[in-house]
């Protein structure tokens, strides 16, 4: 049983306008953090988007830390905490999906992997879980693992084997 507090900076957030809430205040857990998010759709231009949530973080005290204006994704910081937006485009005159987690640590999930892949020797488990229904190879260990709010999830891992042998 996951018992989970309401987030206060995501329910006080201001709501970009012309979006409906899709899910509000469930948890992503990202490599065993687990922080609470808030899926929103909206028709306005991901730009704006972006403009709308940086005005009112900024005014909210969180500092932007990072942009990655490609991926429509930035990271904010307010004691010790990090705030995430991502606006995934969805084509032309179709709404925008708008992810925002409040996270109590640093998500950065290329810097967590590069301590983890490509050793000499095959490093321990990254911190989280495994999928309960599917077997795991053995003696392989994990590098990522992410469940979100709808039921999604990935999961990578490394393994000293032949892809042929993983797959039978």
């Amino acid at each position: 049983l996951d018992l989970y507090a309401m987030d206060i900076d995501l329910w006080n957030l201001a709501q970009v306008p012309e979006s409906e809430i899709i899910w509000k205040d469930n948890p992503l857990e990202v490599n065993g953090i687990s922080a609470p998010s808030m899926h929103l759709r909206c028709q306005l231009p991901a730009d704006k988007i972006i403009d709308f949530y940086k005005e009112a973080l900024t005014k909210d005290r969180w500092e932007l830390k990072e942009y990655y204006p490609k991926e429509n994704a930035l990271v904010f910081t307010k004691e010790n905490r990090f705030f995430y937006l991502a606006v995934m485009s969805n084509g032309e005159n179709l709404p925008s999906d708008v992810y925002l987690v409040n996270s109590p640590q640093d998500l950065a999930i290329c810097k967590n992997i590069k301590d983890y892949f490509l050793q000499e020797v095959i490093a321990p488990d990254t911190p989280g879980k495994d999928f309960s229904d599917l077997p795991r190879y053995p003696g392989s260990k994990r590098r990522f693992n992410v469940f979100t709010p709808f039921q999604g999830a990935a999961l990578i891992y490394e393994a000293e084997a032949k892809p042929e042998e993983i797959a039978r």
